[in-house]
């Protein structure tokens, strides 16, 4: 059964991490790493045509930023830069249509 990390409070998602061995201060870090993630992802959207993934976000983390973390964890990173940034959940939720620029 997954866990529905959209209905659970910040305190709540960041004592999750911490039970993954994230601290707060990491999980912080990692939130701005997916930021930039969800920006050049949205960016190629609205450029190129692409289509929204979080695993994109999770990928480039890893892989540009060399982000480090654990598949149990990116989820609730993920919700997290949703709830700072609400565009991006639209933008997920229509599948990459819609400009944000």
């Amino acid at each position: 059964m997954s866990v529905q990390y959209h209905i659970k409070t910040m305190d709540e998602l960041y004592r999750h991490a911490e039970t993954e061995g994230f601290s707060r201060r990491r999980v912080d870090r990692l939130v701005e790493q997916f930021e930039i993630a969800a920006k050049f992802l949205a960016h190629k959207i609205d450029t190129e045509g692409w289509m929204w993934r979080d695993n994109f976000m999770r990928e480039y983390a890893g892989c540009s930023l060399h982000a480090s973390f654990t598949n149990t964890v990116s989820p609730i990173i993920n919700e997290m830069v949703f709830r700072r940034h609400p565009h991006y959940r639209k933008l997920k939720k229509n599948g990459g249509q819609g400009s944000l620029i």
